[in-house]
């Protein structure tokens, strides 16, 4: 156990309360359903991007099996990349979608398991690569 672990606060290290969880899920199976239906805008794209992102710092840290998800989290990403070419409001995925709706499911199982502590780690290592890869002129950051 860390000490960063150690001195977390008992609520850090509980699962998010269930009106967070509800309400972060319902964002992304909204978002999701707004993607289905080719109705997407760009607010539900980073919604989903965000979905990406989480699952994929997860399978970084170890506590989702990362071979599993990452497949999955790479050909949502590629969907991502071809709705970002539609009009706003008119954003569709194609294929990825099934990619894209197992990856919200992993986040959302993810929020119902893991402490608010380890999802408050993994939007951190998120924010760390998003920094870094601003920082690299080859790469190009979608905000």
């Amino acid at each position: 156990m860390s000490i960063q672990q150690r001195a977390a606060p008992q609520s850090l290290r509980r699962p998010a309360q269930p009106i967070v969880v509800r309400r972060e899920a319902l964002r992304a199976y909204t978002a999701l359903a707004l993607m289905s239906d080719c109705q997407a805008r760009i607010e539900e794209w980073l919604d989903l991007a965000d979905q990406c992102n989480v699952a994929e710092a997860l399978g970084a840290m170890g506590k989702v099996d990362a071979q599993t998800v990452q497949p999955k989290v790479d050909a949502a990403i590629a969907g991502l990349v071809v709705a970002r070419r539609c009009p706003d409001g008119m954003m569709q995925m194609g294929q990825a979608i099934a990619a894209m709706r197992e990856v919200v499911s992993v986040v959302d199982d993810a929020l119902q398991r893991f402490s608010v502590q380890t999802i408050a780690e993994a939007m951190n290592l998120v924010r760390s690569r998003i920094s870094a890869a601003k920082a690299d002129p080859g790469v190009t950051v979608v905000d």
